[in-house]
């Protein structure tokens, strides 16, 4: 096998006996979609750590319906290495249809939801796996708790999205995280089953869902600060996916404004949580339109600032057009003083008037 794995992988590794474990221990989730690019230096990068540490490991590839050779590449890897698995989307559905039909598969102990993109070392996920240790049930890699952790920064658009949409998620659904959004988290395999078969979202907006269920059930979530490197290459677009993340997150306070997602189910502990929910049910009510008030105010900052470089850009080249324009109506009122001409003004008149109006 590792003749195998330094063919693949270009390097040698240590010979990890997956066929024998008796019991998995880390289930690694990786949703794709057209990731033929990036897939095999993100499985090279896994493989080649989960051997050096003899994890024993199940590395879970869901194609998301791919039309370019990331499910071919991903079965040439799978046939050298015997801890892959590949499944296959009868078609393209969204990357929160991908994260949870993974997870619902995955035996380990610990499930591990990492990007295509691997947007943080493996070796982060230890930080992860401490804090699950200590006693949550959710850990999830955060970009905001310590900014200087970013290996190289993201567009000014992105960021500007990124901090929005984060408000919006604090206002909306009482989430107090930082990052809800980043690529990188840890289940334990109790929380895993609970929160997975509840979700409803196959978008971008179902790291949301997962961690407001989490919230409604009483499982602890735990934010921890890593180090992450940001691609380029990243599908997530903030103009033409932000209408449809704002979507996802309306429908979930929907859900949650109608008591949809179900608390704790112990009776003999809360006796009273029927009317603990008639009460979040009305409160929800006097709040929403104030959170709704609120949503809009950020989507228009959010819009405002992102398109604030071109609309100055925009604003300087009508104004150059504007001077221009007058510069040559002061110089015909001079000439029409010595000649009389009144043709040549009425047309430096029209020229100024439309280079104002398109200021």
């Amino acid at each position: 096998m590792s003749e195998i794995h330094a063919m693949v992988a270009g390097q040698e590794s240590a010979k990890i006996p997956f066929q024998e474990a008796t019991e998995i221990a880390y289930s690694i989730v990786i949703p794709a979609y057209n990731e033929a690019e990036r897939i095999s230096a993100t499985l090279n990068q896994i493989l080649d750590y989960v051997y050096r540490e003899q994890w024993s490991v199940e590395i879970i590839v869901v194609d998301d319906g791919s039309t370019d050779s990331t499910v071919e590449i991903v079965r040439t890897f799978a046939a050298a290495h015997s801890s892959i698995r590949l499944m296959k989307s009868p078609g393209h559905f969204g990357k929160g249809h991908t994260v949870r039909a993974g997870a619902l598969e995955a035996v380990g102990k610990i499930i591990l939801v990492v990007d295509a993109d691997l947007p943080s070392s493996l070796h982060e996920a230890h930080k992860l796996f401490a804090a699950l240790s200590e006693g949550t049930h959710i850990a999830i890699a955060s970009r905001w708790l310590d900014p200087a952790s970013h290996e190289n920064r993201q567009s000014f658009s992105r960021r500007c999205f990124s901090r929005c949409f984060n408000v919006l998620v604090r206002f909306l659904l009482g989430l107090n995280f930082k990052d809800t959004q980043c690529g990188f988290k840890a289940f334990t395999d109790l929380a895993s089953s609970l929160i997975f078969r509840l979700q409803n979202l196959d978008g971008w907006g179902f790291d949301v869902e997962l961690l407001l269920i989490a919230k409604r059930l009483g499982l602890g979530v735990k934010e921890v600060s890593v180090r992450t490197r940001h691609d380029p290459r990243s599908k997530l677009s903030p103009v033409r996916h932000g209408f449809e993340m704002l979507l996802d997150v309306v429908g979930v306070f929907w859900r949650d404004l109608w008591c949809r997602y179900p608390g704790p189910m112990i009776p003999a502990v809360r006796p009273a949580a029927q009317p603990a929910g008639k009460r979040r049910l009305a409160f929800r009510f006097v709040w929403s339109p104030v959170a709704a008030a609120l949503a809009m105010l950020v989507l228009a900052a959010a819009s405002t600032t992102i398109s604030v470089r071109e609309v100055n850009a925009h604003a300087g080249s009508n104004q150059l057009a504007a001077a221009s324009a007058i510069s040559n109506n002061q110089k015909l009122l001079l000439k029409q003083e010595t000649d009389g001409s009144n043709a040549d003004l009425d047309s430096a008149n029209d020229e100024a008037d439309y280079a104002f109006d398109q200021e």
